[in-house]
């Protein structure tokens, strides 16, 4: 699919605007204002816009949540960086190693459900925000319907678990003696 292009729009609608005075369409009068693009032909000419920019904003959307899972991973690493010791500790007096993942990952999903709950109202306030600054008004701003803002909250604790899985087989898998070296 082709990106968007400032050319083939404005030729596009060179195309469904004909000039002032020429040939009217069916039903109307010639010459005039009259004789410009229909309802039907505008309609039409933003739907085409709105299928121009619809891969790059799902392209977009895609990378900031790739960028997202990488922080997630990023952060989860740390937490367990900088926790092996008091895991060693903790292993020492008798946490298993399955025990141990299920702390780790556990905690990764608390997070995930609190950056839920702060991210979507800040979202959708954001939205109106930028939609309110746009057209002046917030009358017609499309949001998601309320279940699918509430299914990013698990969606975000799901995927912040998944992100500290690997790290937490990790600290599981650490020594007790080297675990507790490190400080």
């Amino acid at each position: 699919m082709r990106g968007f292009s400032i050319r083939r729009w404005t030729r596009a609608q060179d195309q469904a605007a004909p000039p002032i005075g020429s040939q009217s369409r069916e039903g109307q009068p010639p010459g005039g204002i009259v004789g410009g693009p229909t309802s039907s032909d505008t309609a039409a000419a933003a739907r085409d816009s709105a299928a121009l920019l619809r891969p790059t904003v799902y392209g977009l959307s895609a990378l900031l949540l790739v960028i997202a899972l990488a922080n997630l991973l990023a952060a989860a690493l740390l937490a367990v960086r900088e926790r092996v010791h008091d895991m060693g500790v903790l292993r020492a007096i008798g946490l298993t190693p399955g025990e141990t993942t299920l702390g780790v990952v556990s905690g990764q999903a608390f997070i995930g459900v609190i950056s839920g709950l702060v991210g979507v109202p800040l979202g959708v306030a954001a939205f109106q925000l930028v939609y309110l600054a746009a057209n002046g008004s917030t009358a017609g701003a499309a949001t998601a319907p309320l279940w699918q803002l509430a299914l990013v909250i698990p969606a975000a604790a799901f995927a912040a678990a998944i992100s500290a899985l690997v790290p937490a087989r990790w600290a599981a898998n650490v020594e007790v003696t080297t675990a507790l070296r490190y400080e």
